[in-house]
């Protein structure tokens, strides 16, 4: 099916011979207008997937609205939980921040304070092989924990991984933008949620309660993901398209850079960001940005 589905997407880009023929009337071109019928196809294929990126754009205003038109921000909002990392071991953070020039997608509420999170090497690699296979990326299949005690309220489970490109490409054969994920309750309009998951990794249920490290999951590549990557947010409510996104300081973590994040993404960093930057070994807490290695304290990692 994903198969059939790749060509469908190839083939319907061929109505634009119909467009040029139409445009220098010749008639033999013109038949080529039928092509763009594939797109309805293709539409109906991806039923979910579209009508997702559908919703997705009309509901952008519901966190706007509801918040008055004044979404958090890290000035107005301190965080409810003492948040770790989702995962142990050192990864990298690879988009997300604080400030707009950083963020993950600004633009997107619920998504605005959102962070990538992969592993990468010494030679900014993330992966050791084959670069289309999702298991020979470092990330691929590592543990995903519970950054704070809460509740289960959402799963979804049904993805497969997505297709790798290799140049950023997505694949839009998909049957939910964020993968295989999992939302959780921690307090009163502070949600977490965990997208991309690989397929049949996750162990817990909803309504099942959570002490913060407990195993979740595995990392995936499933969804809207050009690569496997862990994807975290914290939020007002359940639903990633009308909660608003929160800022989040993450507790008893180490911070560091490193010359190797620069091979991989060359993205400059505003010097407002940089100025903010709390580098060291047990760091109490702190916001995190792109382009920073992160990991969360000893003495977490072994509890």
């Amino acid at each position: 099916m994903k198969v059939f589905l790749r060509i469908i997407n190839s083939l319907k880009w061929l109505g634009l011979v119909g467009v040029l023929g139409r445009l220098l009337n010749i008639r033999s071109l013109e038949f080529f207008w039928f092509f763009f019928l594939l797109f309805f196809v293709d539409f109906i294929f991806n039923l979910r997937f579209n009508l997702q990126c559908l919703k997705q754009l009309i509901t952008l205003p519901a966190a706007p609205i509801r918040s008055g038109f004044k979404l958090p921000t890290k000035e107005s909002y301190s965080c409810k939980g003492n948040y770790i990392l989702p995962f142990k071991g050192e990864w990298s953070v690879v988009n997300g921040g604080v400030y707009k020039e950083i963020s993950h997608s600004w633009f997107i509420p619920s998504q605005r304070y959102a962070y990538d999170f992969l592993v990468i090497d010494e030679k900014g690699k993330t992966y050791n092989g084959d670069l289309h296979k999702p298991e020979d990326y470092y990330c691929y299949g590592k543990e995903i924990i519970a950054p704070e005690d809460g509740t289960v309220v959402y799963i979804y489970d049904k993805c497969e991984d997505s297709r790798i490109y290799g140049n950023g490409k997505l694949d839009t054969n998909i049957k939910d933008i964020c993968g295989n994920q999992l939302v959780i309750k921690h307090y009163d309009n502070e949600y977490s949620m965990i997208a991309h998951i690989m397929p049949n990794s996750i162990v817990v249920k909803v309504g099942q309660n959570l002490k913060k490290g407990d195993f979740l999951a595995r990392c995936g590549n499933t969804g809207n993901s050009s690569e496997p990557h862990i994807h975290f947010q914290l939020m007002t409510g359940k639903s990633h398209f009308t909660a608003a996104g929160l800022p989040i300081v993450f507790n008893q973590i180490s911070i560091k850079e490193s010359e190797a994040y620069q091979i991989l993404d060359p993205r400059p960093i505003p010097t407002a960001a940089k100025e903010e930057d709390k580098l060291g070994e047990n760091i109490a807490s702190a916001y995190i940005r792109r382009g920073q290695y992160v990991r969360n304290s000893e003495w977490q990692q072994k509890k």
